[in-house]
């Protein structure tokens, strides 16, 4: 009857891990930002995807049960342009246009040729069957900054997001 018991508590288990959402996109390839413009980052390649709910088509991720989910950002902009002393980097969660979260990063007066500032952005939100989440990033430098990708790097432009319930 243990025995049973047991596995019956496995294959549970087991169903649950499967049926959960939980998806890691990231981008492709480097992303311009010009100053004081808000751009979105296409997180169009699949990391993995248990779910089904990456969305290379949208740049993120479009969910397709409705429930509270744990989204995490992280990009870096890489610091390629001296004197560039001055202004802010952000990076932004949106869902379905709208702001939810941002992480930022004041440089005030730091500015060190190819240094890179990571920022990370996270949220829990209650979502939607349909809502679509991606990443935007927004500098006010005064020169166009560049979010790169490093290829099998760890601090690539990646977009993840779990559903908790």
């Amino acid at each position: 009857m243990k025995r049973t018991a047991v596995v019956s508590l496995a294959l549970t288990l087991a169903a649950a891990v499967v049926s959960a959402q939980v998806v890691k996109v990231k981008a492709p390839s480097d992303t311009s930002v010009p100053t004081g413009e808000l751009v979105f980052v296409p997180m169009t390649e699949v990391v993995y995807d248990s779910g089904g709910i990456a969305d290379p088509a949208a740049g993120g991720v479009t969910v397709t049960a409705t429930g509270f989910y744990s989204v995490h950002a992280q990009i870096v902009f890489r610091e390629s342009v001296c004197p560039n002393a001055a202004g802010t980097r952000l990076l932004h969660i949106i869902v379905n246009d709208f702001e939810q979260f941002s992480g930022n990063d004041s440089v005030n007066g730091e500015c060190v040729a190819g240094h890179e500032r990571q920022l990370h952005a996270f949220a829990g939100v209650a979502l939607s069957a349909g809502d679509t989440v991606r990443v935007g990033v927004w500098q006010n430098s005064g020169s166009t900054q560049i979010v790169p990708t490093f290829i099998g790097q760890d601090h690539n432009p990646v977009l993840t997001v779990i559903r908790e319930d």
